[in-house]
């Protein structure tokens, strides 16, 4: 989530596996907080949204369902 670009599918390595995300929209919140939009390979219409917190850490904030 650091530094790809919007549509651009990254592998990253987890503790247990490999992951690749698919980041699909930059935007920061009104009350300043970085967040990004993204979809991991092995979900179908789920988009989740991290947003970096006050240490510079990429935390989940949200999961919804989007048709595709």
């Amino acid at each position: 989530l650091e530094t790809s670009p919007d549509g651009r599918t990254v592998t990253v390595n987890g503790a247990k596996a490999q992951h690749r995300i698919t980041p699909l929209a930059t935007f920061v919140t009104d009350d300043g907080f970085l967040c990004r939009e993204y979809q991991l390979a092995t979900t179908k219409g789920e988009v989740s949204v991290a947003c970096r917190d006050d240490a510079g850490a990429w935390r989940p904030r949200a999961v919804t369902a989007r048709r595709t």
